[in-house]
């Protein structure tokens, strides 16, 4: 599939097949964010894969019970890693690490959309209750969550704002070009 098609066809989907995503797509739509840009090249993302339904069911609890999140095949849990980052960016460290983790978690929903996937983002959840389940290292924080799995409802196309009204030219509020 074409970027571009990518781009135009991923939606947010809260309804899933029971069919299982194999371990060798998964392996691949996780490879794709391991090409994602980071701060200094620090590649700080860490990803943590639950496919278990009882870890799926207290995910979905420790994100404001939307238990719609246990039907997908995986969660993944995007983390990010302070250890190295904290030293370079000492001030901006969580900003930078949250950054770096949604570029890598916005190219696992692309490369998802590319195998018939579907994806939903997640970014409000319980982060000490989610720590502790994964047993993550003090210095590990989750910052995102990504539903995945083939999607069971049908997709409608969303409208989207037009790119003449998010566009400015030079400075706020110039809607020509100079």
């Amino acid at each position: 599939m074409d970027l571009d098609k990518a781009l135009e066809s991923r939606r947010s989907i809260r309804q899933y097949s029971d069919k299982k995503v194999t371990w060798g797509i998964l392996s691949d739509v996780l490879s794709a964010a391991t090409h994602s840009p980071s701060s200094g090249n620090v590649q700080n993302f860490r990803f943590v894969i639950v496919t278990k339904d009882d870890k799926k069911r207290q995910l979905a609890i420790a994100s404001l019970k939307q238990m719609w999140m246990q039907t997908a095949s995986a969660i993944i849990v995007v983390c990010a890693d302070y250890s190295n980052i904290k030293r370079l960016y000492e001030e901006r460290y969580k900003e930078l690490s949250l950054q770096n983790c949604t570029i890598a978690a916005n190219n696992i929903m692309l490369k998802a959309v590319s195998h018939g996937l579907g994806t939903c983002y997640i970014g409000i959840f319980d982060k000490e209750a989610v720590s502790k389940l994964l047993k993550l290292p003090d210095h590990f924080e989750p910052l995102i969550m990504l539903t995945l799995g083939y999607p069971d409802e049908k997709t409608v196309k969303i409208g989207r704002i037009p790119l003449a009204n998010a566009l400015f030219y030079e400075e706020f509020g110039k809607r020509r070009r100079v």
